[in-house]
């Protein structure tokens, strides 16, 4: 995955160099390194010069795609909510749905490339000894937190518009079952393409 727009302290070029000194210590300590991911937020997100760093002083310039982009969400958002819950309620079917079509194109697609089945091979037989370590528990809580939105207000919201006699209790069911066929389906497709 060496990208052409990594700088030299990029990891990806520092896996492809060969480092042959007797001693160097001294240099390699003050060599800052920064992942792609890093590297690419600060270069062609933020726009700042590599030697640069993000500070309050030195927010970097305006970068009009992003600009434009968070216009656009802004707009969606607005006209999304602009009469209430009954256009929100018929915006919400699109977006519950589609990421669904996204992600069966993506599983058939993931099907036919090379090595997708010993991905799914790792995904179904998981090592039970990571079970043991609690950084593992922390991530699956937060994922559960984030994917489910318990105490974020939106669910709540939704729910105030039901009748009074509504069952909760089999829509609370519905909403977990689904949530984690989702997250199971998306495991394979990410396996697939890893």
């Amino acid at each position: 995955m060496n990208q052409s727009n990594n700088t030299i302290n990029s990891t990806e070029k520092l896996l492809d160099r060969n480092f042959l000194y007797e001693n160097c210590s001294e240099k390699l300590t003050r060599l800052k390194i920064v992942s792609p991911a890093q590297e690419y937020f600060h270069l062609q997100v933020y726009r700042l010069k590599p030697e640069s760093n993000l500070s309050l002083s030195n927010l970097g310039h305006i970068n009009w795609e992003n600009l434009a982009c968070l216009a656009i969400i802004y707009l969606i958002c607005y006209f999304s909510m602009w009469k209430g819950i009954k256009t929100s309620g018929k915006v919400v079917w699109f977006t519950a749905l589609f990421p669904y079509v996204v992600l069966a194109i993506l599983m058939i697609r993931g099907l036919f490339l090379n090595g997708s089945m010993k991905g799914i091979e790792y995904y179904i037989r998981p090592d039970l000894s990571k079970l043991s370590d609690a950084s593992v528990w922390v991530d699956a809580a937060s994922q559960t937190f984030f994917s489910l939105g318990p105490g974020f207000g939106v669910l709540m919201a939704f729910a105030s518009y039901n009748d009074f006699n509504h069952n909760v209790y089999r829509d609370a069911m519905i909403t977990v079952a689904v949530n984690s066929l989702t997250s199971f389906a998306s495991g394979f497709v990410i396996f697939m393409f890893l």
